[in-house]
């Protein structure tokens, strides 16, 4: 249970502080394309933070989701023009991704993409240490990230970017509401609410554009027949007492 995005700086004295550029950015890109043609292994185009496969009952996402392609482009320029950009003042980002090749794809058909609105990107390459140090310090303005859960809980996910939470320190997002949406949702013990308390988290994040979601991860196994007792899991976790081998 893992999620594929684009963590953006949002810290004042960057171009990514202004909504309206994150709503634009995450507006253009073909994440079908990214799934299907360029990955090709399942992966599950998201327009949401948390996976669907996590327990809990969090839902929301992105308002365009729905949307054809040509209303998408339409809003995306309008914003980016309401934004001081345009064919006569471009904007120019740099995204950072660490060494492999689907990353690598990733990160030149995204700045493809977001050519057709102007915006002229330099591709950071380094290997994951020195990637994840830049990210952990806040020296970016996009950044490829991917979050893998511990336990099976969107709390896993949303704390993140909650004050003090790994994400919310790399990116400089600060929201009280969000903060007190996640903070009440640990207190809450009706399952119900509690589903509604994370939805709401969910979307604020969303609403914001706070990030970019591409796709749900998904786990490739090749698992013999005489395996019995081998079960997928949204947390990949398969603990041997239950796996027995037949002759």
């Amino acid at each position: 249970m893992a999620q594929y995005f684009y963590m953006f700086n949002v810290r004042e004295d960057q171009p990514l502080a202004d909504k309206r550029i994150r709503e634009a950015l995450n507006l253009v890109v073909r994440r079908n394309v990214i799934t299907r043609q360029i990955l090709g292994m399942g992966q599950d185009a998201s327009y949401w933070y948390v996976p669907r496969t996590a327990a809990g009952g969090a839902r929301g996402e992105t308002a365009f989701a729905d949307w054809p392609m040509d209303k998408r482009m339409a809003r995306a320029r309008q914003l980016m023009k309401e934004a001081g950009y345009g064919p006569g003042r471009p904007l120019d980002l740099t995204l950072r991704y660490n060494t492999l090749e689907d990353h690598k794809k990733i990160a030149v058909a995204v700045a493809a993409m977001w050519r057709e609105l102007g915006v002229n990107v330099e591709l950071i390459n380094s290997e994951a240490a020195v990637h994840y140090s830049s990210v952990n310090q806040g020296q970016f303005q996009v950044a490829r990230y991917g979050m893998m859960a511990t336990i099976n809980d969107p709390y896993d996910f949303l704390n993140a970017y909650a004050t003090g939470g790994s994400a919310h320190k790399s990116s400089g997002y600060q929201s009280d509401r969000y903060d007190a949406l996640v903070e009440q949702s640990t207190r809450e013990l009706d399952d119900a609410k509690r589903a509604d308390l994370m939805t709401q988290a969910q979307q604020h994040l969303l609403d914001d554009y706070a990030l970019l979601p591409l796709y749900d991860y998904v786990s490739v196994h090749l698992v013999s027949p005489r395996i019995k007792g081998w079960q997928i899991t949204p947390t990949d976790v398969h603990p041997l007492r239950y796996i027995t081998i037949e002759d």
